[in-house]
């Protein structure tokens, strides 16, 4: 049950939040979307504010009669969203391992390893009239489809900072749009993260080709062997520990093993200025850990996905992949954990570490997705000229996107101009290394206009006798133009014309820019008799100096 905004009004005890523009309209568009299907998705960036968002929205749900239902799969999530809702007035009961919700109440936040059989038969079925699915990526898993299935009279809202997996599942199994967009490039120019400045560091230790894929990403098994190796820790960490200098630091591994292994190398380089973090450290001391890690206490904290979701640390300037990935939501996930703005401490932008090593066999993911929809929206030869520039310097990502863009296009162009002279040499004009007078300048706007019905006539003339067909697809009205221009140029009967060039060709005599009219029609006098078997003139001055030059 979605009220119609001219309904929308506070219940009882409830505090309205102060919302952004952004959350406001995705708030908007989801009743919009809920209007006409049963489920909707909102995409907006880590950092950005999805959970006062979906808190919201819960509120007004039950200020109208409903009843919410807040799907999670960490606990870290569950402490999130039972703040956030509290801010907005709701006193959600929480249903996860030992505790159980009351089943009259009007907002749970329930683990979804919890939900499941009895704990989920338990429930009435048309008890909830919205479920929001946090960390919605996760949602075409079986458990979640289980709950959604339960609950069938409920509308659905999902709301994710990454909705490609890198498995290639698409959510819209579960979610029938996308009703609002809200990303990293974005929030970035309307100042709600700070921007990013990347720095790749390629490991020589560290060697890609050796690991396979699985479900879309690196096999972490062996991406953990090659990882752990001796040498390749030590290649990440020296560079860690420069780069980062004074900012405060989280790094993600492959697995637990590595974080600690990680964290021990960084120690004895630098006394105590790390720390690693898992799932089965105690919840006292994870939590002591994270608020000294806040507080300044150390420095450098590592973990292996325990931080990707649910984990707010302003403080966070520096952000260390030290797990390639071929995953973007992965990536992007973990590169926003470091850009939330701080005021307390002054951060202005924050350092993203891309550690990673050599090989060949695999596209990775890398800073300057983080400002894409998806991996695939970058080509391969801008993704290398990225690569390069990251390579040399820590430079701001959005610039190096900019620049690598326009270094592209140049060198696009100018391989086309090349492939259009390579095509014309071989395919059209013979004389194309000929010297000859400069053809008058013609219009620029002809670059990029197709040759003209007069200048196709012209060129297929019996005097000329241009294939036109040969031409490639770029051949413009200017390059008819040129051509034009250099075969009129030809024309004062004393060199070979263009029809004997290209027969002269098919029979290896490829230097035909200076062959005389009346040599010409001697050759192909010898060819003609010979039935145009390039044999026949194979012994001649003009053949053997050809292939020698070959």
């Amino acid at each position: 049950m979605i009220a119609p905004a001219s309904q929308q009004g506070p219940i009882s005890g409830s505090v309205q939040p102060t919302l952004r523009d952004y959350q406001r309209s995705a708030i908007a568009a989801v009743r919009r979307e809920l209007a006409v299907h049963r489920s909707t998705l909102v995409v907006a960036a880590t950092g950005t504010g999805k959970t006062v968002t979906f808190a919201e929205l819960a509120r007004i749900e039950v200020s109208h009669g409903g009843r919410a239902l807040i799907l999670v799969h960490r606990d870290e999530l569950i402490r999130q969203a039972g703040r956030k809702c509290e801010a907005v007035g709701l006193w959600p009961d929480v249903e996860c391992g030992s505790r159980r919700a009351n089943t009259l109440a009007k907002v749970v936040i329930a683990s979804v390893q919890t939900l499941r059989g009895k704990r989920l038969a338990r429930w009435a079925r048309a008890h909830f009239t919205l479920v929001i699915v946090d960390e919605a990526h996760h949602a075409v898993a079986n458990s979640y489809r289980a709950v959604l299935d339960y609950f069938d009279g409920a509308k659905i809202v999902g709301v994710t900072a990454t909705p490609n997996r890198a498995d290639g599942v698409g959510l819209i199994e579960v979610f029938a749009s996308v009703a609002y967009r809200y990303e990293i490039r974005q929030a970035i120019a309307e100042g709600f993260l700070v921007p990013i400045v990347a720095r790749r560091v390629v490991v020589e230790s560290i060697d890609l080709d050796a690991v396979a894929m699985r479900a879309g990403d690196f096999a972490q098994d062996q991406l953990a062997k090659v990882m752990a190796d001796e040498r390749a820790i030590r290649g990440v960490v020296t560079p860690f520990l420069e780069l980062a200098a004074d900012r405060q630091s989280i790094g993600f591994c492959v697995d637990v093993a590595h974080a600690h292994a990680v964290a021990a190398a960084m120690n004895k380089l630098r006394h105590g200025c790390a720390r690693a973090v898992d799932g089965k450290t105690d919840d006292d001391e994870r939590e002591y850990l994270l608020a000294a890690h806040a507080g300044g206490e150390f420095q450098f904290l590592m973990n292996c996905d325990l931080l990707v979701e649910g984990y707010d640390a302003p403080s966070v300037s520096c952000v260390a992949m030290i797990r390639p990935t071929k995953s973007h939501g992965r990536f992007i996930q973990c590169a926003g954990r470091g850009l939330r703005p701080s005021p307390e401490t002054g951060k202005r932008d924050c350092l993203l570490l891309d550690l990673t090593g050599t090989g060949s066999k695999h596209q990775l993911v890398g800073p300057v997705d983080c400002l894409t929809g998806s991996p695939n929206e970058i080509p391969d030869d801008v993704r290398e000229e990225i690569d390069r520039q990251l390579s040399s310097a820590q430079r701001p990502i959005d610039a190096v996107l900019e620049h690598a863009d326009r270094e592209v296009a140049k060198r696009r162009d100018a391989l086309r101009i090349s492939a259009v002279v390579k095509y014309t040499a071989e395919f059209v004009d013979p004389f194309i290394g000929a010297e000859s007078s400069a053809a008058p300048p013609c219009d620029p706007s002809w670059e990029k206009q197709p040759p003209s019905e007069r200048q196709i006539e012209m060129l297929e003339s019996k005097r000329f006798g241009v294939t036109t067909s040969h031409l490639p697809p770029a051949f413009s009205r200017a390059d008819a133009w040129r051509l034009l221009h250099r075969l009129n140029t030809r024309n004062d009967g004393t060199l070979c014309t263009y029809k004997q060039a290209r027969r002269l060709a098919s029979a290896g005599v490829g230097n035909t820019a200076s062959l005389s009219r009346e040599r010409a029609n001697e050759l192909c006098t010898k060819l003609r008799i010979g039935k145009w078997l390039p044999g026949s003139i194979a012994g001649e001055p003009e053949v053997v100096r050809e292939r020698k030059a070959s």
